[in-house]
């Protein structure tokens, strides 16, 4: 049966019933699709109406708008970004308006609504030219477009948009995955993911859920309870604490999310709730719930298993970065904060602009400790003795950091600071598994100023505890910037030390004579180590030491040893009595392995016997391993070299050891000797020490012998020899060669 439209004018356009049509659904919950209609007759809007009367396609009805120009179309396109097809009259108000319209439709970006051109003028514009220069998706004569192939011409054309929206929506949901999953990545903690986390999820579903992300350390991998999580985001209706305060009925709705999770092998559980459950390769667990609002449909879906993936990407990612941050600000021994957290909770306090001051504790003969006991458990004792640092003092310190080797450091408010509260700490032994270790701890503070990095502040540290290490009996020092300048000084004449040995440039002995008592004729001599550098002497009080705690003693008797060497060839091609030279052997040197050997070796390759050379010690050897220093003095001695005990009476043991030493002679402390008169000659300690020395049939030798009254009442006591400014002050080798060609007594000089 065939109508025609009322008007008469479009005879040409036939509507034809087809009962072959499928079966229109009862019920759509859909919205319609929008089809717009562009055409300057009433007829023709008219006509269509009639033929898409309660029509529906693919599951949804036909919803038509009207326009009547192509103005008007586009106000419509834009007020309705839904419209799905467009049939425009190719002709209206212009001969190409139609054309124009489709023109301005593109140009505005509304590329996936479907085009039909409809032309009642078959050849006016040719259907090839307008398909190939025109973005349409279909081109009919009115004459044509039936109702059947009006139907076939939406169908296909509404298929081909649905497919648009399908990878439009893909598009749209690919670029949500991909910007929630870089916000997820920039968050560079777990409370910060875990917002990310939920705030995309719900952005994926599209309405408005309500659920929760929660999180379950490795150390409670055990237990799958919600009460034993940690809630780090929530919406508001499930926003608490704790997850243990939340109503039962919803701890029971998420405790049943969790259960499906963890037997889902994908993680991922869609119904009754959407549940995600993941574990990072730390043994970290997190889990999102969040309640339906509206069934997802599959494309949310597939969003949401690919999210879940990333999601599960980054939370392995992060767990891996956390990790990373905690070895680069823990000791991963003692199990406390380093020396970056140090750094960075110093920049924390800094921005108060309260004047702080950092603390150090440092704990002294650790490895001995660790020699006895083992490192396992000085490490625990370690790790006690941070934790009551932190919180032992009032008020307690945010952060107490250790180097991983035997320091504490905190920063303080300076006036809030008690060195004596920190000492008081450590009276008391730390107990572990029954071993109670008692710690010595010396304790050093440092000033901070304004702007002042971390490395200066432990340098000056540093600077303060070599200062305090130097007594043992210090436990308390404040930095000033002294102790720097001293030790820089120290470190710069170690140096130099260090090549004037190598080279023996700097480096001279000065000889100062021993004189007989009874004719007071030399005898003998003392080879002193002197040093110039920059043409300014350096004291041997000063530059000893250093030599001795840098290794450089052995080179420097070595390099005295050569010089006295030259000294004896010099008086034997004069033809001057050789008289015995006496080096100082330090503690250092004996203590060095096979000491006595390397310098019998040298003595032999220098060509000097017993009778130019002789050695000098002092009591202060038999501190550290006094078997190694008699084994190496009793070679000497064998040998038929000379030993004597320098400083006899001042050091250390004086009667317990000195039986024990292979020596020949003893030297009586100038101390001793500058208290020595005529009257208390007979009660002093230098005739006690005479008496000591005869006792053990060795030879006297009183030193810093400065006037005729030491000098007349060391006679009287029988000393043999005698050393001092009355006689001679050590002399360069040329004027010690000078004075032995004189040949004569030295008194009274």
């Amino acid at each position: 049966m065939s109508q025609k439209c009322p008007t008469g004018s479009y005879e040409d356009f036939d509507i034809i019933d087809d009962d072959g049509l499928p079966p229109v659904p009862e019920k759509h919950a859909d919205d319609g699709w929008q089809i717009l209609v562009v055409d300057d007759e009433e007829d023709v809007h008219a006509a269509t109406r009639f033929a898409l009367k309660d029509t529906h396609i693919l599951g949804r009805r036909i919803e038509l708008r009207h326009a009547y120009s192509g103005p008007q179309a586009l106000d419509i396109i834009n007020e309705c970004p839904a419209i799905a097809v467009a049939l425009v009259d190719v002709v209206m108000h212009g001969p190409d308006a139609g054309l124009r319209l489709v023109e301005r439709i593109r140009e505005q970006g509304h590329h996936r609504l479907r085009i039909v051109l409809r032309t009642g003028q078959p050849g006016y514009a040719p259907e090839l030219k307008v398909l190939t220069q025109y973005d349409i998706n279909d081109y009919r004569t009115k004459t044509e477009l039936t109702r059947p192939r009006l139907m076939g011409v939406l169908i296909s054309s509404l298929r081909a948009y649905r497919q648009l929206e399908v990878l439009d929506a893909s598009r749209r949901g690919l670029e949500m995955v991909i910007a929630g999953t870089k916000n997820l990545y920039q968050r560079q903690n777990l409370q910060l993911f875990a917002d990310g986390v939920l705030a995309q999820l719900i952005s994926f579903i599209g309405c408005s859920p309500s659920g929760l992300v929660a999180y379950l350390p490795p150390e409670r991998a055990g237990s799958y309870q919600v009460g034993a999580m940690k809630i780090l985001a929530a919406t508001d209706n499930y926003r608490a604490a704790r997850a243990r305060d939340l109503p039962k009925e919803k701890v029971a709705r998420i405790q049943s999310t969790l259960d499906l999770t963890r037997q889902s092998a994908s993680g991922v559980v869609l119904s009754p709730a959407v549940g995600l459950h993941f574990v990072s390769h730390e043994g970290h667990q997190l889990f999102v719930h969040i309640d339906h609002c509206c069934e997802p449909d599959e494309h949310c879906i597939t969003l949401l298993k690919m999210f879940a993936a990333n999601i599960a990407i980054g939370f392995d990612n992060l767990a891996l970065v956390e990790r990373l941050d905690t070895l680069a600000f823990t000791d991963p021994v003692y199990k406390l904060p380093n020396i970056n957290a140090l750094d960075k909770e110093l920049l924390r306090l800094s921005r108060s602009g309260e004047p702080l001051a950092l603390t150090a504790v440092h704990i002294r003969s650790l490895a001995h400790y660790v020699g006895v006991f083992g490192p396992k458990i000085v490490s625990d004792a370690m790790h006690q003795a941070g934790q009551r640092l932190k919180n032992g003092l009032d008020p307690a310190p945010t952060l107490v950091a250790t180097d991983g080797r035997a320091d504490f450091f905190f920063v303080t408010p300076r006036e809030l600071i008690s060195v004596e509260g920190v000492t008081s700490l450590f009276h008391s032994s730390f107990d572990v598994d029954g071993v109670e270790l008692s710690f010595d701890a010396l304790v050093a503070v440092v000033d901070i100023v304004p702007d002042q990095g971390m490395e200066e502040i432990l340098r000056q540290v540093a600077f303060a505890m070599t200062h305090a290490k130097q007594d043992l009996a210090l436990h308390t020092v404040r930095f000033e910037q002294s102790m720097a300048d001293d030790l820089k000084r120290r470190l710069h004449l170690q140096s130099a030390l260090r090549r004037a040995v190598e080279s023996g440039v700097g480096i001279e002995a000065y000889f100062q004579p021993k004189v007989d008592t009874r004719t007071a004729r030399i005898v003998g001599a003392e080879a002193l180590c002197r040093w110039r550098l920059d043409d300014q002497f350096i004291g041997p009080d000063e530059f000893i030491p250093i030599a001795e705690s840098s290794g450089l003693s052995e080179k420097l008797t070595m390099l005295m040893v050569r010089q006295v060497a030259e000294l004896s060839q010099i008086c034997r091609e004069r033809e001057l009595a050789v008289v015995p030279v006496a080096v100082n052997l330090s503690m250092q040197d004996l203590l060095v392995p096979d000491f006595a050997r390397r310098l019998l070796a040298a003595l032999a390759a220098v060509g000097l016997s017993s009778q130019a050379i002789e050695w000098e010690i002092t009591e202060s050897i038999m501190m550290h391993n006094p078997e190694k220093a008699v084994r190496e003095l009793a070679l000497l001695r064998e040998k038929g070299y000379s030993i004597s005990v320098d400083d006899f009476g001042t050091g250390y043991s004086s009667l317990k050891y000195l039986h024990q030493l292979p020596v020949t002679q003893l030297k009586v402390d100038q101390s001793f000797v500058q208290r020595l008169d005529s009257d208390s000659k007979e009660h002093s300690m230098v005739a006690w020490s005479l008496s000591i020395a005869r006792q053990l049939s060795l030879r006297a030798v009183a030193e810093g012998v400065e006037t005729q009254e030491q000098w007349t009442a060391l006679q009287d006591l029988g000393c043999d020899e005698c050393q001092g400014y009355l006689f001679s002050r050590p002399l360069p080798a040329d004027q010690f060669l000078s004075l032995l060609e004189l040949s004569l007594p030295l008194t009274g000089q």
